[in-house]
């Protein structure tokens, strides 16, 4: 069975700076988990690849997800678009420069004296990082006590080698990525678009290719404009949040600790799923790398992050997994 540990990014920072923003995110998640739950009850466009009938299992406790899951060649299109629907649920809020992230409005609340006004915290970007192994895991029925009183077999507890494996790989990087192990990429009968080598026997799911087609999707249609709503609602936000951070960095941090690390990881995680899923589309490569561009060169101190190229946009072919 495939079993995925999977955080919410920067759950810690929020519970001691801005509680009420960590319980917004808790109930954003909270709002794709129902909303997908409900999702499989009807018939819809592309519902194998953006439903959760993979999902056997799904623990959640405080700000962590922990997911058994059967069909791993499935699994992998599923949690990329899960994980595109918790950021997609609010990023609309980043499409313009932050001023203050603990006070960012997402919608509005109905005040009866001055009408309607901005209502903050819950943009504060939803982001999971996660790590994904395979292998034998116990799913089992537990009992508990909730406000005083005996439940019997009403909860789920979870232990396995893969467990544990999972929970070891969530902690291979920064920024919102999905982690996995060598033996959960052997595990696959198609090798998926979306996995990649990040060292040693440590791959990822670049889950940004599937989250292009999470809100607009064209069968028999020009891709770019897939492409272009890409940009749109995942680059520009990640940019956004880039520059804040970078502009708010902590002159006591050493740099591999500084916060906008996450979202240098975050903006290149895109950069790689969109020029794949260009790629595999037939678009020309040329205008979609402009339209990286543009967005790219309004990232604060412009120098290509990571000493990144356009060539590497494209290193994204799985290897030979022996």
């Amino acid at each position: 069975m495939t079993v995925a540990f999977l955080d919410l990014l920067g759950f810690s920072w929020m519970v001691e700076h801005i509680p009420q923003a960590a319980l917004d995110n808790l109930e954003t998640l909270q709002a794709v988990i129902r909303n997908a739950t409900e999702d499989e009850k009807v018939d819809f466009e592309d519902k194998e690849n953006s439903g959760i009938s993979t999902f056997k299992y799904l623990i959640n406790f405080s700000d962590s997800l922990i997911i058994g899951a059967e069909n791993a060649d499935l699994f992998v299109r599923q949690v990329s678009n899960f994980a595109a629907r918790v950021f997609l649920y609010d990023s609309s809020s980043f499409n313009g420069h932050i001023n203050d992230i603990k006070n960012v409005a997402s919608g509005t609340i109905y005040d009866g004296y001055s009408g309607f006004l901005p209502q903050p915290h819950r943009a504060f970007p939803t982001l999971l990082r996660g790590g994904i192994s395979c292998g034998d895991v116990c799913f089992n029925r537990t009992n508990q006590i909730f406000e005083g009183l005996y439940e019997y077999n009403n909860a789920i507890n979870v232990f396995g080698l893969s467990y544990v494996d999972a929970v070891r790989l969530e902690k291979s990087g920064k920024g919102p990525r999905l982690f996995c192990s060598k033996k959960f990429v052997k595990s696959l009968k198609d090798k998926s678009p979306a996995i990649r080598k990040v060292e040693g026997d440590i791959y990822e799911i670049v889950w940004t290719y599937y989250a292009c087609e999470a809100k607009m999707k064209v069968t028999d249609g020009d891709k770019m404009l897939v492409v272009k709503k890409a940009v749109e609602d995942m680059l520009l936000p990640a940019v956004n949040l880039y520059n804040y951070y970078y502009e708010k960095q902590d002159a006591s941090k050493k740099p591999e600790e500084q916060e906008y690390k996450h979202y240098e990881e975050f903006i290149w995680l895109i950069c790689s799923g969109i020029v794949k899923y260009a790629s595999d589309n037939s678009v020309n490569k040329d205008k979609v790398y402009k339209l990286l561009e543009v967005e790219l060169k309004s990232v604060k101190d412009w120098k290509l992050p990571l000493g990144r190229s356009k060539v590497e946009y494209e290193d994204f072919n799985p290897e030979n997994v022996s």
